[in-house]
C-alpha cells in the first residue's frame, strides 16, 4: 500500500504551516529531543490533534514526553552541537 510522504524543515514549518491532510501522521527527528523549532511544531500539531512520533536519543526529553509516541535510537549523548545558523 503506497502512502504519500512530505518532508518539511522545522524552522520553516513552525512559522508557515502548509495545508495538511486531516489524517496526517508526523514524525519529528531530534538527537537531543529539545530542538526549539521542533518543539514549536509539536505544540502546533498537538493543538490540531495530529498524531506525532518523536525519534530521539533521549527518551526522557521534552519532545519525547510531549509526543503521542516516542522511539529511542540509542545513539548516545551529544558531544558537541554544531551551529548551523551562526
Amino acid at each position: 500500500m503506497k502512502k504519500p510522504i512530505e518532508v518539511h524543515i522545522a524552522s520553516e514549518f513552525a512559522y508557515n504551516t502548509p495545508l495538511i491532510d486531516p489524517n496526517a501522521f508526523f514524525i519529528l527527528i531530534s538527537q537531543s529531543g529539545e530542538t526549539a523549532d521542533l518543539r514549536t511544531c509539536l505544540t502546533k500539531l498537538k493543538k490540531q490533534d495530529y498524531k506525532t512520533l518523536t525519534i530521539t536519543s533521549v527518551i526522557t526529553s521534552t519532545l519525547a514526553r510531549e509526543s503521542q509516541y516516542a522511539l529511542e535510537i540509542f545513539a548516545g549523548p551529544e558531544i558537541a552541537v554544531a551551529s548551523t545558523k551562526a
